[in-house]
Formats: structure tokens, C-alpha cells, sequence
């Protein structure tokens, strides 16, 4: 964006048709015009053929109108190396400001669209090889029970037959799924910045007395329900941000706003029901919310992402007690985040719909425990430091089918990964140590795979 400005008015001739400003338009456009490179490609990895074909029209607009043809500009003033660009050029640029958004919008359901269909049929596989493994699993009780070794050796061949062949086939779908969030986080990305080029372009119309009235219509259409009007709030205790509540920001946010939280302790339980951010603005520790009478975050919602927060759960005598942090559904993302619980465990992972990515966060001093998955609920656990726990550092059980993946799970007082209850899946190149319990303990009915893990 540098050098796409220039504050100072230049002098020509006031009538609407001699309207010049000072203003660089090669730098707008090749930003442009490299944004709608990086959407061309998700759109052919999507197979959006118009997409793609509307890429190309812009693509060639741009270069037979826009670069090319110098009939419409000055020549560069040798003094300040200004370019000047007509009135009707800005007309041009904001045309296309909003073919890109719009194109970036498209993207953006494609990408959605297509993670729930790669969700579903990895729910579905799965679905079907747990009752698999749960029938393997009561023939080899069974046989057990009668001593019948060779059917037992047969059942356990099975199981692992059974999950290496699960293992196989989600690890593609894992794949694809990572793909498609790396390509939402960048089209996200490619939108904030297509805004801040499209305020900037407003800015330039405001300086100059251009278009009358632009500001209003690049961001509220005639029916005032523009899906790219989502905002970033702003939330400060000392009346500084927009809200001071973080509560009264989610109420008032739209789907896919971004809450941007200042340092405080917010003592109050969030209920997020709508795909949000919510990010932590100032050192981690200086951010904290805390709750005794609910969760500090209920997570009931897709497409959420929790970063730079710390999280405390408190108790009261006498009061029912909960999870500092509880995640019920959706693809959520929790990064970078301190949490602790003085009720029960830090995390609590629950139901089919319950898939998150956390990482790099320190979960520790929790009452009941580290992270809890059961009911089915899956997740991807990475480069968290998991420890000082009262009870289990991770426990998994009742289907619960996470991945753990280069933790650090050491210092708790009952052990540190214990699966149980028909509890699956995998904890990998994780170091686990200084646990008073065992470090890693799988009851016989349940299976977990376990790949290059150092206990000690």
C-alpha cells in the first residue's frame, strides 16, 4: 500500500471533466490484480468455472483499458513522481474493488460448502468403522472370556486392519480439510485487504470531493444486508472500544466479525453461536476472562476462532461446577491461548459436531484435568504444553477420536493421557514425563494408536 496516497491536492482546471487527483493507480491495480491471481487458483482447485472465466474477463479489462492505455493519464510529474489518473478511472478501480470481493465471496461458500461435504463423509466412515471396532472389540471380550486364543489373535489382526484402513482414508480427507483452511485463511486475508484498499480509494474520492456520497455505497447496498459489511468491534474495559463486555460485541457482531479485545479481566460466561473471532490485542496475559457460575466459552458454532486470550475457570462452594472452556460443535480454532480451570478440566471436547484445532496454547492447573473428549467429539491437539493438572493431563472415552500431536503433557497428578470406554484415537511424537500416574494408560476396551512417543 505504500505510496498510494498523496495528501496534496494538484491544481488543474475545477470543471467535473478536468478532475484530477493525485493518486498512484499501477499500485492499486497490481494489488489488485494479485489478489485475483491467488483467487483464479482456489477457484480452479474449487472447479468454479465462472469464476475463472470472470478472473480472465477482469484480466483483460485491466490490461486493455487500465495498463496500457496511456491516454488516459499525464505523463509523471518529473518533480514528485506523482501519476495523475481522470475522475473516471476511480470509477473504474472501485468496479473493480468489488469484483474481487465478490469473487472472494464465492470462493469463501465454495470452500464452506465443500468442508461440509468432506465432514460429512469422514463422519460417516467413521461412524462406520467405530461399529467395526466395537463389534471386534465384543468378539474379542467374548473370546477372551473362553479362552479361545486364536480368535482372539484374529479379532485383534482385525482391529488393526480396520484402523489402519480408517486411518488411511481420513488422513486424505485430514489433507483436503487443511487445504481448504489454508485457502479460507487466505481468501479472509485477500478480503481485509481488498476493504482496507476499498477504504483507501474512498478516502481518495472524500479528499477530492469526488463522487459524492461513495462512502455510503461502497458498504451498505440498497437491500442493507451486504454480506461483506461484517465489522471489526472493538472491546475495552476503560470505554475506549466500542462495547465493554465482550458479551455485548458477540450480541451485536455479525457473522464473521472480528472482536478485537483490549487488556482487562472480563469476568462474565460467553455463549458464541455464530462464526466469529475473537482476538486477544496486548500481551496474552493482560487479557484474561473468567467465570465461576457457567463456562468462561461455550463454542456452539463453525467457523470460530479464539487467539492471545487467557482463560480462567473459577469456582464457587456450593456452585455447580464447569469447564473453563467447552466445545460442542464446529471446526473451531483455538491458538495461542492460556487456560485454566479451578472447577473441571481445562477443555471439554464433546460431540460428533466437535472437531477443533488447538494449538500452541498452555493448558494447565486444571481441577479435573487437562482436555476431555468424549461423545464422539475428534480434534486436532498440536504443540500444546499440557500440565500441572489435579487429575488426567488429556482422558479420552465414549468415542472420543482425537489427534495429539507434538505435546508436551507432563507434572499431573493421576497420569498423563489415560482412554478409556471405547476411546480412540492417536497421540503422536508427544514427550510425556513427571507424571505421578502412568504416563500413557489404554484400558482393553478401547484402541489408540501410538507413534514415536517419549514417557518417562
Amino acid at each position: 500500500m505504500i505510496g498510494l496516497l498523496e495528501s496534496n491536492r494538484v491544481e488543474h482546471p475545477t470543471s467535473e471533466a478536468q478532475s484530477f487527483v493525485a493518486f498512484c493507480p499501477y499500485t492499486f491495480a497490481s494489488e489488485l490484480v494479485e489478489k485475483l491471481e491467488k483467487l483464479r487458483n482456489f477457484s480452479e482447485k474449487l472447479k468454479l468455472e465462472k469464476n475463472i472465466q470472470v478472473i480472465e474477463n477482469i484480466f483483460e479489462r485491466v490490461e486493455n483499458e487500465f495498463l496500457t492505455n496511456s491516454n488516459h493519464f499525464s505523463e509523471l510529474e518529473a518533480s514528485s513522481g506523482k501519476l495523475l489518473i481522470e475522475k473516471p478511472f476511480l470509477a473504474f478501480l472501485q468496479d473493480l474493488v468489488n469484483r474481487t470481493i465478490t469473487l472472494a465471496m464465492e470462493v469463501l461458500s465454495a470452500i464452506a460448502q465443500s468442508t461440509v461435504s468432506f465432514t460429512s463423509q469422514k463422519e460417516e466412515i467413521e461412524a462406520s468403522y467405530e461399529t467395526a471396532v466395537a463389534n471386534l472389540i465384543s468378539q474379542q471380550a467374548k473370546a477372551r472370556a473362553k479362552q479361545q486364543i486364536d480368535t482372539v489373535i484374529e479379532a485383534q489382526n482385525l482391529l488393526v486392519e480396520v484402523s489402519g484402513k480408517l486411518e488411511q482414508v481420513t488422513t486424505l480427507i485430514d489433507r483436503q480439510l487443511r487445504s481448504f483452511q489454508d485457502m479460507n485463511a487466505q481468501t479472509q486475508k485477500i478480503l481485509h485487504d481488498t476493504r482496507y484498499l476499498s477504504e483507501q480509494l474512498v478516502r481518495v474520492q472524500s479528499n477530492y470531493g469526488l463522487f459524492e456520497g461513495m462512502s455510503e455505497m461502497l458498504w451498505v447496498n440498497k437491500n442493507g444486508n451486504d454480506p461483506f459489511s461484517k465489522l471489526i468491534l472493538t472491546v475495552s474495559q476503560d470505554g475506549r472500544g466500542q462495547y465493554k463486555t465482550i458479551g455485548q460485541a458477540i450480541q451485536n457482531a455479525t457473522e464473521g466479525s472480528q472482536i478485537r479485545v483490549f487488556p482487562g479481566v472480563y469476568r462474565e460466561g460467553l455463549i458464541i453461536d455464530k462464526p466469529l473471532e475473537i482476538i486477544g490485542e496486548g500481551a496474552m496475559g493482560e487479557i484474561a476472562i473468567e467465570n465461576a457460575n457457567a463456562c468462561c466459552i461455550s463454542i456452539q458454532s463453525d467457523r470460530v476462532k479464539l487467539s492471545g486470550l487467557t482463560i480462567r475457570g473459577r469456582a464457587i462452594v456450593g456452585a455447580k461446577a464447569y469447564h473453563a472452556v467447552d466445545i460442542s460443535s464446529g471446526q473451531v480454532i483455538l491458538e495461542s491461548c492460556d487456560i485454566s480451570s479451578d472447577a473441571l478440566a481445562c477443555i471439554a471436547i464433546h460431540g460428533r459436531a466437535a472437531n477443533p484445532i488447538i494449538r500452541r496454547c498452555k493448558i494447565h492447573r486444571g481441577k479435573q484435568g487437562g482436555i476431555l473428549i468424549y461423545q464422539g467429539g475428534k480434534g486436532l491437539i498440536e504443540e500444546c504444553d499440557i500440565c500441572d493438572h489435579s487429575y488426567l493431563g488429556i482422558a479420552i472415552r465414549t468415542y472420543g477420536n482425537p489427534t495429539i500431536r507434538r505435546c508436551k503433557i507432563h507434572r499431573c497428578t493421576q497420569g498423563g493421557a489415560y482412554v478409556w470406554e471405547r476411546g480412540f484415537g492417536a497421540i503422536e511424537d508427544c514427550e510425556i514425563y513427571d507424571n505421578l500416574g502412568p504416563g500413557i494408560r489404554v484400558s482393553p476396551d478401547s484402541n489408540t494408536t501410538l507413534r514415536q512417543c517419549r514417557v518417562r
